[in-house]
């Protein structure tokens, strides 16, 4: 009962967040590419590929890299550990002086539930970030990465997934993000996310084709982007 009311709590704060006054937001196509490589019953590596324009098509956002590796030590429990190596381009009504990089390392537990045909899964991360500080020289010259900034975020999503058919399925998850310092203190919320879509089974993977919700705060700027996504998983 104390899991279940955190996690509405968590949503109810996310959805509260949605209500406020949105300043600006294009819409974007994120394409997925997630591979996975079984070693044996219990041990898995894996990685991600993201490509993100916005503006739909027009531009890039977002290049991502993410290897992983996955420990399941038992049907319902799976620890993760894993790296992002994420490249954001400038965008939008307020864009960045210049491309963004960010070293990302980050620890993940992921617990999963059966009912009936349905999977619930609830995913908790932590990540650790080293965001480029990014610095005009002169004031309106070219940028440069003077130093890194570190900082905390947390993320919990909750999923559910069914069946339609031998072939068909249905994805549908929140995803609450939340930023702090690099001690762990002054938590706000950062965005939320929420993703449906259907797929079908290919092989060793399968295709997702989805709609995608994001709605992201900081430094008192407010982003809404309604986005299509691809996802192509295939395991080897």
């Amino acid at each position: 009962m104390k899991k279940l009311l955190l996690i509405i709590s968590l949503l109810i704060i996310g959805f509260q967040s949605q209500a406020q006054d949105d300043i600006h937001g294009d819409s974007e196509f994120w394409f997925l590419l997630l591979n996975h490589y079984k070693i044996n019953e219990k041990w898995t590596v894996g990685n991600e590929l993201h490509i993100r324009r916005t503006d739909f098509l027009s531009d890039n956002k977002q290049f991502i890299l993410r290897p992983f590796v996955n420990f399941t030590p038992g049907e319902s429990v799976i620890y993760s550990v894993g790296y992002s190596y994420i490249k954001t381009h400038p965008y939008g009504e307020y864009p960045l002086p210049g491309t963004l990089p960010e070293h990302n390392f980050w620890e993940q537990v992921t617990i999963n539930q059966t009912l009936g045909k349905s999977t619930f899964s609830h995913r908790y991360r932590m990540e650790h970030r080293y965001q480029g500080n990014l610095i005009e020289r002169p004031p309106g010259g070219a940028v440069e990465i003077d130093g890194y900034n570190f900082s905390n975020r947390f993320r919990y999503r909750l999923t559910w997934r069914k069946p339609l058919s031998d072939k068909y399925f249905i994805h549908v998850f929140d995803e609450l993000w939340v930023s702090t310092d690099g001690n762990f203190r002054q938590a706000t919320y950062n965005q939320n996310w929420i993703y449906a879509g259907i797929g079908k089974n290919v092989g060793n993977g399968n295709i997702q084709l989805a709609y995608l919700h994001q709605h992201a705060s900081a430094d008192e700027i407010v982003e809404r982007h309604p986005s299509l996504q691809v996802t192509f998983q295939y395991d080897f």
